[in-house]
Order: C-alpha cells, then sequence, then structure tokens
C-alpha cells in the first residue's frame, strides 16, 4: 500500500491508450504543458518516436544488463531502485536538506516520494513479466513442439503434465484491476496536484498584484524567489500529470494480462479437471495457440510502457532537481 504523506493495451491505433507525446511529452521525452489528444493523432507513429528516444534506452539498456546477471525479484527492490531511479533518493535528500524548511518544501518531497513508489510499481510489474514468462515458457514451448491436430496418447500424455504445471501455479503474475496498487498511487497524485494547483493559482495572483511601495533590492529578492518557487510548482505539476497519464496506461495493460492470464488457467483447469482425454486436450491446445502470439505482443507492450514510465519518472525528477538547485 502507497500511503499519502500528510501535510507539514498496446499502441495500436484503435485502442483508447494515451500516446507518451500526447500526454505531455516532447519528442525526446521530455515533459511538457498539459496537450489535448487530437482525433488525428497517430499513436502508433507517436509511440515508435518515444521508444527511440535517448532516456528510453538508456532505461532499456540498464534492464537488458539486469537480466543478463541477475534474477529479478522482489527482495531485490531497493538495490534495482539504485540502478534505475536516477536522481536517487539521497541525491534527492541531500538537496531537500539544504533549502529552508516550508510548505512548499514539503510538496517537493511529497513529489519525489510519489515518484519513487510509482518506480517500486513499475518494477514490482517488470517483475511480473518476468514470471509471467517463465509460467508459460512449458506451455509455448509445447505448443511448438506439438503439431496442431491429430495427438497422439503419448502427446496427450506430455500435454497433459504440461496442463499440470501450470495449474500448480496458484497465483495470476499480474495484480488484480482496480488493484490498491494503483488506486494508492491515483489518489496520492490527484491530492497533490490539488495542493500543487492552488499553489500555482496563489502564485499567479501575487505576481499580478500592484505594487505600491518599491524598494529596489528587498523587491527584486523576493521577486526572484517567487519565480524560482512558481517554475519548482510548475515542474512538479507538470510531471504529475505525465506520471498518472502513464499510471493510468499500465494500469490498462496490467488489466488486459491479468484477463489473459484467467481465461487461460481456466482453460488448462477444464483439461486437467477431464483427465488424458485427447479431444478436450487438442481443443485446449488450439485456443492456447490462438491466444499466444496477443499475450506475448502484450506483455511486450507493458515491458515497453513500463519503461516509458521509468523515463518520464527520471526526467521529470531530474527537472525539478534543477530548479530546486538553481534556487540556491
Amino acid at each position: 500500500m502507497l500511503p499519502c504523506l500528510k501535510p507539514a493495451p498496446s499502441a495500436n491505433n484503435h485502442i483508447s491508450i494515451s500516446s507518451p507525446t500526447s500526454q505531455g511529452y516532447s519528442a525526446d521525452n521530455t515533459p511538457t504543458s498539459s496537450v489535448q489528444l487530437s482525433p488525428t493523432v497517430n499513436l502508433s507513429r507517436e509511440f515508435t518516436l518515444a521508444v527511440k528516444t535517448n532516456s528510453y534506452n538508456e532505461i532499456r539498456k540498464t534492464f537488458d544488463q539486469i537480466a543478463n546477471t541477475e534474477q529479478v525479484e522482489f527482495h531485490e527492490e531497493t538495490q534495482l531502485l539504485d540502478k534505475v531511479l536516477k536522481p536517487g533518493p539521497a541525491r534527492i535528500l541531500e538537496a531537500i536538506s539544504l533549502t529552508r524548511r516550508t510548505s512548499l518544501t514539503h510538496l517537493i518531497a511529497t513529489y519525489f516520494e510519489h515518484t519513487e513508489q510509482t518506480s517500486r510499481l513499475c518494477l514490482l510489474l517488470y517483475n511480473s513479466i518476468h514470471l509471467a514468462r517463465l509460467l508459460y515458457t512449458p506451455v509455448h514451448n509445447l505448443l511448438e513442439d506439438l503439431e496442431e491436430y491429430s495427438l497422439s496418447d503419448s502427446q496427450c500424455k506430455i500435454a497433459y503434465n504440461v496442463f499440470l504445471q501450470f495449474d500448480s501455479h496458484l497465483e495470476n503474475p499480474f495484480i488484480s484491476p482496480n488493484s490498491r496498487s494503483f488506486n494508492d498511487i491515483r489518489r496520492c497524485f490527484l491530492q497533490l496536484r490539488e495542493k500543487l494547483d492552488r499553489r500555482l493559482k496563489k502564485s499567479k495572483s501575487k505576481s499580478t498584484r500592484p505594487v505600491l511601495c518599491f524598494v529596489a533590492g528587498p523587491t527584486w529578492a523576493r521577486s526572484k524567489r517567487d519565480r524560482a518557487r512558481k517554475a519548482q510548482l510548475e515542474a512538479a505539476a507538470k510531471g504529475v500529470y505525465v506520471i498518472r497519464n502513464d499510471v493510468d496506461t499500465i494500469d490498462r495493460l496490467v488489466a488486459r494480462l491479468h484477463a489473459g492470464v484467467e481465461n487461460d488457467r481456466l482453460l488448462v483447469r477444464m483439461g486437467v479437471e477431464r483427465g488424458v482425454d485427447r479431444y478436450p486436450i487438442e481443443e485446449i491446445l488450439k485456443q492456447l495457440r490462438r491466444n499466444r502470439a496477443g499475450f506475448l505482443k502484450q506483455l511486450v507492450d507493458l515491458e515497453e510502457h513500463l519503461f516509458l514510465c521509468f523515463a518520464a519518472v527520471n526526467r521529470s525528477r531530474s527537472i525539478l532537481l534543477q530548479e530546486i538547485s538553481a534556487s540556491h
């Protein structure tokens, strides 16, 4: 569960998935101001551009190195987070410690906490992809080894044993739709965005207020400080917008994968219950074969969107850290 801090589907055109650029990215994966989706937006093209950015490729390279050297397990989350989350918690804590403690400081710290928790969720989902591939490897190997029709008795026994192995996994690798993991993150980002919007509105109101008494030195210093605070608020608000949309997209992709696994589990359970019976085994294999390509594509789609979310988190954290450093 993600505690809120107290106050101080694929990228196909016909699927309703927000494209990274439309969510508030520039072509190089830089968060920009809120952009409304246009009916003429080519989601496939925008997605293709997003996955070609340097930030995306750096994240993917990091995970490729992890996959080649170690198994992705939940107990290694902290070590993985240190490799993926840039700038990391230690650097953020150091920068915040140098600033004067104010309500703005608390909002900024809350933003960094929420983006870190988002990355933790993405790591959990990346591990889910890894577990799903392990779960389906025997089934998919079976589909490659067996002919599509007319199984022999020995082949039916092999298929039945694979069904037993698949059925022995009691849990779905993917979290269920509307899980608290997603809902908590959405709720916390929503609350933070409301607070940021109120501060921005107040900041804009102050900037348009007429100055009756003008003292050059103090007024200039106050104006500079106000501009620095406004820049931090805007950077955080843009980051919230982009990352919340990424989380919504990932949630939809995870829901589809969870449903796909559940459907396959029901199919396999039917085969287990019928025993070594040729006809149901052949029919179940036919359906699993039809499901295979779409399922593998959905795994790739989720993986790519996780990498995009990591890149967006890192980019937004870096921009906000730069604004904080510039205000010192």
